[in-house]
């Protein structure tokens, strides 16, 4: 990308060893007061009976992560 001179944002940040680099954390990744929060949220959730699967049954507490979702799912979540 810094070659074809696009995504300014994205480049890679040189440290001061020769051959470091820094990259920046993508803006979808949540912090953790973030995911708390999100996982909070969808723990209230209330769907529509058939509308998607029970998304607070998807929740793994101790690892805070979404797993077992189908595609329809995602599109609920989007």
């Amino acid at each position: 990308m810094k070659d074809m001179n696009i995504w300014s944002g994205l480049w890679p940040i040189a440290k001061r060893k020769e051959g470091e680099f820094t990259l920046l954390v993508a803006s979808y990744v949540l912090q953790l007061e973030e995911k708390k929060t999100f996982i909070h949220i969808i723990e209230e959730l209330k769907i529509p009976t058939s509308y998607s699967s029970t998304l607070k049954k998807q929740i793994h507490i101790g690892t805070s992560k979404l797993k077992g979702l189908k595609a329809h799912d995602y599109h609920v979540l989007r």
